[in-house]
């Protein structure tokens, strides 16, 4: 942001207060009343401009179709509840409402949803593109949600793992700390 951006803005404000305060006294309105309904006023502009940009960086995601076709044929053997329940996850992690499942492709790569929503909410401004993709693969982030699923799913055998008793002779697992609720006094 330039310094002739930063000084317009600290005059507008200025000029705003100032005329909050004048409503205020000419109306005989609490004097306090200014300052919130301007910081307010401001918080609301900035919050709708936030929203409006992030929906229009998601746009493309949006518009597309259905993609569970895609992520059938990518997994065949996969039920629709765990890339449904895997989608679900995705979600919440990103913050989208449920009923964005069917958008995401198996293609997308998690980096550049990250992107998206970074840049939208300009949180890091000054973190270019390239050092968050240096940065990622220190954390594995270079993967596409096809590649994710993979891992989470198809790692994990079949078989339910049944509880069995412990031995006998193996006392130890019977020995808890006495806060846990084994306690010898009543």
């Amino acid at each position: 942001m330039s310094a002739i951006r930063i000084i317009l803005g600290i005059a507008c404000g200025v000029c705003v207060l100032a005329l909050g305060f004048a409503t205020a006294w000419y109306w005989s309105l609490p004097i306090w009343l200014a300052p919130v309904v301007l910081l307010g006023g401001v918080a609301i502009f900035a919050s709708i401009r936030t929203e409006a940009r992030r929906r229009a960086m998601l746009r493309p995601h949006w518009n597309r179709g259905c993609m569970g076709i895609r992520w059938r044929r990518r997994f065949p053997t996969s039920p629709k509840v765990e890339i449904r329940r895997f989608l679900d996850f995705f979600l919440d992690a990103f913050g989208f409402p449920a009923r964005r499942r069917s958008y995401f492709s198996p293609d997308d790569k998690i980096l550049d949803v990250l992107w998206l929503i970074v840049w939208s909410l300009r949180r890091l401004r000054r973190t270019s593109r390239s050092t968050m993709t240096s940065i990622s693969p220190a954390c594995g982030a270079t993967i596409s949600l096809s590649e994710s699923f993979m891992l989470e799913f198809t790692s994990r055998p079949n078989q339910t793992m049944k509880p069995t008793a412990p031995l006998r002779s193996d006392f130890s697992v019977l020995a808890t700390t006495p806060y846990r609720g084994l306690s010898l006094s009543r």
